[in-house]
């Protein structure tokens, strides 16, 4: 499963997830899975793929957070086509492509209850999971272009990869 063809896929499903939440695309941060590709440089032998990504939420701190609303985010991933699964938690979603599971986890990095499951504001399923460390990716991050959905009938006004300088391990999909 771990191979070009199988990133490509989760490419495909990433890009329909930007164009369902449009805009608020700029509120995540991807810090695992399809970025291996642009934080090195071409090698004679590429990184061999993957079949899931990792998004970083922004969160508040824990007083703030009922000023805050994920509806958006929920919302986008049931549109683009991703859902979770029995026992998986809220911070685990998965879409089906081409008979290849795509896997997306939601993140974030807040002081209170590290480890633990976090509900997203406004959300009745979706939720993210604690991870000490990772917001450090939200510092630093550059513009790449990404490709059209799948089936779109035009292309999006606005469609760019946020991905980080070489000395950071993120990037954010627009």
């Amino acid at each position: 499963m771990r191979n070009r063809e199988t990133r490509a896929l989760v490419e495909g499903a990433l890009t329909g997830l930007v164009a369902a939440v449009g805009d608020r695309a700029m509120e995540l941060t991807v810090i695992g899975g399809l970025n291996a590709d642009l934080l090195t440089t071409v090698d004679d032998v590429p990184h061999q793929g993957t079949n899931d990504v990792d998004l970083l939420v922004q969160l508040g701190f824990v007083y703030e957070r009922d000023e805050e609303d994920f509806t958006w985010l929920e919302r986008g991933l049931v549109a683009a086509g991703f859902a979770t699964r029995p026992g998986g938690g809220g911070w685990r979603w998965w879409r089906d492509v081409d008979g290849v599971p795509v896997k997306l986890e939601l993140l974030c990095d807040v002081y209170d209850n590290l480890g633990q499951e976090i509900p997203l504001p406004g959300c009745g399923r979706a939720s993210a999971q604690n991870l000490r460390g990772p917001s450090a990716a939200l510092r630093d991050r550059v513009p790449h272009r990404l490709p059209s959905p799948e089936g779109a009938m035009r292309p999006p006004a606005r469609r760019s990869l946020l991905a980080p300088r070489r000395t950071t391990r993120q990037c954010c999909w627009q």
